[in-house]
């Protein structure tokens, strides 16, 4: 950062924690390698993943019509996190605390900010802990390779707000620069925006010209549902801020992501 004028440092997550890790085999890494992120002293900004955070809050604000209300920032504590995401989940929540303790004791402004499903290239492509969408790259890039089924774990249904790595990228750099709160911010697209996982699949599908069989594995969870996060603050600062376009983006992904293999699923070309 000091190359680009900065003086601070962004304290990213060690790690990012997909459903599946975090629920079946890695709960204590997920919350110790979350809370370690807070603990450097000249931590300016600490990025933190929107699922933990938001994580069943949202299922407990429900309008008189049952929908699910968006998730803005005071809601983030409200109620336990989706099981899926337990350890990873309380420790991201502790970053807020951590920061507001250190303003409030020592006058240190640090913030958080928090973004909803990152996508682009460079990603990790391993499918033993891939998030959904390089999963779904790298499975349907080996589905065409091999001619056979494109296997998708859960219904399709679950609903997601998808920002691209290079959109968040400049949005950390305005935060540096001009963002003066203590009070974490989310870096989403707008509500209007959220798609669903068979959107993401068929997107993925039209990309790569497959046209083999797609299959829904059912008995796989499809997490939680619906998690949407109100980007309302951001765009009282940033009305102006242009997202890519999912279907640009994901294009874009796949043009430079095209060479997996068995041996080493982020080999590229």
């Amino acid at each position: 950062m000091k190359d680009l004028g900065f003086n601070v440092d962004i304290n990213c997550k060690t790690r990012m924690y997909g459903m599946f890790n975090d629920t079946l085999s890695e709960k204590m890494e997920g919350q110790t390698e979350g809370q370690s992120g807070g603990q450097s002293g000249r931590v300016c900004v600490l990025v933190t993943g929107g699922s933990g955070l938001v994580g069943r809050a949202i299922e407990r604000v429900v309008k008189e019509e049952g929908e699910l209300i968006p998730i803005i920032r005071p809601q983030i504590h409200n109620g336990p996190p989706h099981p899926s995401n337990s350890g990873y989940a309380h420790a991201k929540r502790m970053v807020d605390v951590y920061n507001r303790a250190c303003f409030q004791q020592y006058g240190r402004k640090y913030t958080a900010i928090i973004p909803t499903n990152i996508f682009g290239p460079y990603d990790n492509f391993n499918l033993d802990d891939a998030h959904v969408l390089p999963a779904l790259v790298h499975k349907t890039f080996t589905a065409k390779r091999d001619g056979t089924a494109l296997e998708v774990c859960g219904s399709g249904r679950g609903l997601r707000q998808f920002i691209y790595s290079l959109d968040l990228a400049r949005l950390y750099l305005w935060v540096l620069r001009e963002y003066d709160e203590v009070d974490p911010i989310i870096l989403s697209v707008g509500e209007d925006e959220e798609i669903t996982i068979k959107d993401v699949v068929d997107a993925i599908v039209e990309a790569y010209e497959f046209t083999g069989p797609v299959i829904y594995d059912t008995s796989k969870s499809d997490g939680q549902l619906k998690k949407t996060a109100s980007n309302a603050k951001l765009r009282r600062y940033r009305p102006d801020f242009v997202f890519t376009d999912f279907k640009k983006g994901l294009c874009f992904l796949i043009k430079t992501e095209l060479n997996f293999s068995s041996e080493d699923s982020s080999e590229r070309l």
